[in-house]
């Protein structure tokens, strides 16, 4: 077994517990940052693949663990030593996860909805862990690249994603007004029909003023 296959295993495969964290007790270290962000974006390129073995209460718990703080995947993403060019594979990588894994699986209104409160809860709560809401010039490609990411999370055809979307927006606001009050408004301006409550939802987010 190679080492991103035990690693992955070792968060996907874990026994469910109270907290997310607790699973890092026995998560498998990768041995350096470039081998870490290199998992990361492996996984990012394929989740709806390699996640494909595990149930979904586990990837929600999984995902939690990654990307909530308690573990390294989106500091790694954001490190300005590590390669720019690989870091950015894996943050444009997180469009595939909200395709291929929360569109189906924390849609309720999709038939192959799995009915996983953690994995609906890390659906609607991604952008508002995520480590940075903006950034200096340090960071530009990084910041483009993760509002293009919840941008075209907004065409999906599916409420968590165009919600989790929105509740990262809501967030960036302050970051970049023009640009984040501009997707929203292409969302509103759009000919897909939206209810009522995603509606108000993005005009609460241009304000910076949704839960």
């Amino acid at each position: 077994m190679d080492i991103f296959q035990e690693w992955l295993d070792s968060i996907f495969a874990a026994p469910l517990t109270r907290f997310p964290g607790d699973i890092g007790d026995h998560a498998v270290a990768p041995p350096s940052p470039e081998a870490e962000l290199d998992c990361y974006v492996r996984l990012l390129e394929q989740p709806g693949r390699l996640l494909a073995p595990y149930p979904a209460a586990s990837i929600g718990q999984g995902l939690d663990f990654l990307f909530n703080g308690l573990y390294q995947m989106p500091h790694v993403l954001l490190d300005p030593d590590l390669p720019r060019e690989r870091r950015l594979r894996g943050l444009r990588g997180i469009e595939n996860l909200f395709r291929e894994i929360f569109a189906a699986q924390a849609e309720p209104a999709h038939p192959a909805y799995a009915r996983s409160e953690r994995l609906d809860s890390c659906c609607y709560m991604f952008w508002d862990v995520f480590p940075t809401w903006g950034g200096g010039e340090a960071l530009r490609e990084e910041c483009a690249a993760i509002l293009q990411v919840m941008e075209n999370s907004l065409e999906l055809d599916s409420i968590a994603c165009i919600e989790s979307a929105l509740h990262g927006l809501n967030h960036w606001v302050g970051y970049d007004p023009p640009r984040v009050r501009g997707i929203i408004d292409r969302l509103l301006a759009s000919r897909r029909p939206l209810n009522p409550t995603v509606r108000q939802h993005a005009e609460w987010a241009k304000a910076g003023s949704m839960q």
